[in-house]
């Protein structure tokens, strides 16, 4: 494997440029990190959403052939904003999640943000995703991946949440983020 430059491991995510740093390769193999650290726990089902960014489709697919790669478990939840992902993974009983957003950084950086259940990883711990880059292999036994809708979920539970007083004339624009596609 082409070396991972360990800069793009913070301390609360994974972050650098998109077609620089973030190659197939490099992501494939954070995806086999995290699912083997998981595994070890006994733990193999792990949902996986994506934002809007132009790159993100890409390191999404990346990520789910390194869980395969260590026979997770995959619900992708395609495009989603990340706190949908949080729901989702309640939501479905997952073991965790992946979600791949370059929140507010410039548009040629791109993110992966990882969880065990809804708790992200941070510190020492995508420090052990680094060391692991390095190590996981392919399992022989090979994961399996379905798709999953969770907005009209999603928003039903939101809607269940929010209580007013009285009727509320609100105009929106999501900026064209992952929200945009929520009714």
């Amino acid at each position: 494997m082409s070396p991972v430059n360990p800069q793009i491991f913070r301390e609360y995510d994974i972050r650098g440029i998109a077609d620089r740093e973030l190659t197939d390769e490099v992501v494939r193999a954070i995806g086999r990190a995290f699912a083997q650290r998981m595994g070890e726990k006994g733990k193999s089902l792990i949902t996986v959403g994506r934002d809007v960014r132009l790159s993100s489709p890409r390191i999404r697919a990346a990520v789910v052939e390194g869980l395969l790669d260590q026979g997770a478990r995959v619900i992708d939840v395609g495009q989603v904003p990340t706190p949908a992902l949080y729901f989702a993974i309640l939501k479905l009983k997952a073991d965790g999640g992946v979600m791949v957003t370059g929140s507010h950084n410039p548009i040629e950086y791109n993110g992966i943000k990882v969880s065990e259940g809804i708790s992200s990883l941070y510190g020492a711990d995508i420090q052990d995703l680094r060391e692991r880059t390095y190590s996981a292999g392919v399992l022989p036994q090979r994961g399996t991946v379905e798709s999953r809708t969770v907005d009209e979920e999603y928003l039903r539970d939101l809607r269940s949440r929010i209580k007013l007083e009285r009727p509320l004339r609100v105009v929106v624009d999501p900026g064209n983020g992952a929200a945009s596609i929520l009714g």
